[in-house]
């Protein structure tokens, strides 16, 4: 997936959540025939995003735009996460007749975009008067706000309960031992999950799970194990 890096780059605030902002220029805009189209991607800290926009509207006769989580079909299982936004149509005239929506949304496999169904009257955004045409230019100013409850993902690795979880040195890197259905040690990454060993020695579920000093190797022992 090709990103573009947004005007201002994501960065973490002191209480810990995750900024970006991205400005799109849609050259042509009165000439588009697409019924809808999306921005580059842009990222608002490790997240991509995109602005999805209705040239002529969701079945209204405004201007529809909505913020989109680009990356959706392949993130894990159960992945949500909480975003503050706004979404400005920029006025080239006049800055104080900027419009200016903005909306919290928990985004989610079923839910993967949200925004606004009615933005500006397309009347008015094709009135070179009004100012929000440049040479049929329209620009769309996206701001990101993650907030840092929802920096965690969930990921399913067991098909039993997981009992003993230990993280890596380099912050990166688990290790999850799971319960007698399963009887696993897992390594996987935790930004996305994918599991890169699993370890099957044990014969009953796993309890205990240390690292040895090294960072490198690990201990378990399980309940009723041999």
């Amino acid at each position: 997936m090709d990103v573009e890096k947004p005007a201002a780059e994501g960065e973490a605030s002191d209480d810990g959540a995750l900024h970006g902002q991205f400005t799109w220029v849609i050259e042509g805009f009165g000439k588009l025939k697409q019924t809808k189209l999306y921005s580059p991607v842009f990222q608002s800290g490790q997240y991509n995003w995109r602005i999805l926009l209705f040239p002529g509207g969701n079945n209204v006769q405004q201007l529809s735009v909505y913020l989109d989580v680009a990356d959706a079909p392949s993130l894990p299982q159960g992945w949500s996460r909480q975003a503050h936004f706004s979404l400005t149509v920029l006025n080239h005239k006049d800055t104080t007749k900027n419009v200016i929506k903005d909306a919290d949304h928990n985004f989610n496999v079923r839910a993967q975009d949200w925004g606004f169904r009615e933005f500006v009257q397309l009347a008015d955004l094709k009135d070179a008067r009004t100012g929000f045409l440049n040479d049929d230019k329209l620009s769309i100013l996206a701001r990101v706000r993650v907030e840092p409850e929802c920096l965690e993902n969930t990921f399913q690795l067991h098909t039993e309960g997981v009992f003993a979880l230990v993280a890596l040195p380099d912050n990166q890197h688990a290790l999850s031992g799971s319960g007698h259905g399963d009887k696993t040690v897992k390594l996987f990454n935790v930004n996305d999950g994918a599991v890169l060993r699993i370890f099957t020695h044990h014969t009953a579920g796993i309890y205990c799970l240390a690292l040895l000093p090294d960072g490198l190797r690990f201990i378990s022992a399980g309940s009723f194990d041999r």
